[in-house]
């Protein structure tokens, strides 16, 4: 009774964001996550916990699995790579596919369907260095900016604070009046999550010493009042180290300017979601060459015309500090469709299971929909998924019932698919 219905293909990616505690020594690589719940949420021990994306492979695998279930066609994609380049999702032979409707089970919020998205495109820029040799009066101190939250990249509009952006914009103001060189910078995990923590090592003449360590605490106070509801626990701390060849003044003042002046942050609002993030990027990671610094950003927009004008003007900052910018893993937005056949069918089918209206909204996050919609002619498609907090975080937790609520949701919806 099915065979004149479009055929439906569930997607979920298999790849997770690793992070873990500062203290656990455990290589996410190769060893597991270590499972914990209280009955109504799951989460992990230490870890980020992966429900973003595996609980969206669950869900497809369970329908995959039900013999006694009617339903139209289904076809199955699991993709890899797609919290770091989407290369899986843009390396699929899409000829193989003949479903013209796609449930997209990468989202994180009960009762709300999500039908278009931000794409994106990553960043990575280098600025050079040049170094000399520590001088007799310069002692080393490290600069350590951590106690943030974190999480995903996309949820900049939440104000929450940027480790690597705090530490350079405290230095950058401090720098005229309490010289210092900077000798390196590293932190972060991943380009598309917040970074909570940040390094910083410094050369600096021990006269200076007592001058920059009070103007570190003044602006830790500065922090705390501007974070207060973001980011309440944020902590700027100094303590001695070892350092050698420290870099320059000159490379000093060019790599905290390039840092100080990049954009970031929210650029633009949607003019289709209210309240709705359409551009903005965020920096991830940062690490110390001997001859460089390099810092990755994930840019993301759901207008063409303002990623490439952010890419441009991040390349001209870069260009008046001596740096250079390559783009990679460059993917499309997934503009909102008016007309969709299967998102009516879903919200009606979620109204008679749950007598709520589910929420039709958009996502600064960049989802594979972008991709396989570029490709797939006439492709009708919304991501949905059970509830999910901390995302990319080592808070990320999993509801338990909203599982089985959605899991019923896409039971239900694929038997009123016949036409």
């Amino acid at each position: 009774g099915y065979e004149n219905a479009p055929g439906v293909i569930l997607q979920a990616h298999l790849d997770m964001v690793c992070a873990k505690a500062e203290d656990d020594p455990r290589d996410m690589q190769k060893e597991p996550v270590r499972l914990l719940t209280d009955g109504e949420w799951v989460w992990a021990d230490g870890t980020s916990l992966g429900a973003d994306d595996l609980i969206g492979v669950a869900l497809a695998a369970a329908i995959l699995e039900d013999d006694e279930l009617p339903h139209p066609a289904l076809e199955a994609v699991f993709t890899v790579d797609e919290e770091t380049s989407m290369v899986g999702a843009n390396a699929l032979d899409t000829r193989v596919l003949t479903g013209k409707w796609m449930l997209n089970l990468d989202s994180e919020a009960d009762g709300v369907f999500t039908v278009s998205c931000s794409g994106g495109a990553r960043a990575i820029c280098h600025v050079p260095v040049e170094r000399a040799s520590l001088t007799a009066d310069e002692t080393g101190l490290c600069l350590t900016v951590s106690g943030l939250l974190g999480g995903h990249s996309s949820a900049v509009d939440s104000e929450r604070g940027n480790a690597h952006l705090l530490a350079a914009r405290a230095l950058y103001e401090i720098l005229p009046d309490c010289p210092f060189r900077l000798c390196s910078i590293e932190g972060g995990t991943v380009d598309n999550a917040i970074p909570d923590r940040t390094v910083v090592k410094l050369a600096v003449p021990a006269a200076k010493k007592a001058d920059l360590t009070a103007r570190i605490a003044a602006y830790e106070a500065i922090y705390r009042e501007e974070l207060a509801v973001s980011d309440p626990g944020v902590t700027l701390s100094l303590s001695p180290c070892a350092v050698d060849d420290p870099m320059t003044d000159a490379a000093t003042a060019r790599v905290l300017t390039a840092l100080y002046t990049m954009p970031a942050g929210m650029q633009h609002m949607s003019t289709d979601f209210k309240g709705l993030l359409q551009t903005s990027l965020s920096m991830g990671v940062i690490r110390t060459a001997p001859d460089e610094i390099s810092f990755r950003y994930a840019v993301r927009a759901t207008r063409a015309s303002h990623k490439k004008t952010l890419l441009g003007q991040m390349r001209a900052v870069l260009t008046l500090c001596g740096g250079t910018m390559e783009v990679q893993g460059a993917y499309p937005g997934w503009p909102c469709r008016r007309q969709s056949p299967m998102r009516d069918l879903l919200a009606a089918t979620y109204t008679e299971l749950t007598g709520r209206q589910a929420a039709i909204r958009g996502t600064h996050g960049g989802l594979e929909c972008g991709l396989l919609i570029d490709r797939i002619p006439d492709l009708d498609c919304v991501s949905l998924g059970p509830a999910a907090e901390g995302i990319h975080s080592t808070g990320e937790r999993l509801n338990v019932a909203s599982v089985g609520r959605t899991y019923d949701l896409l039971r239900a919806f694929l038997v009123k698919c016949r036409p």
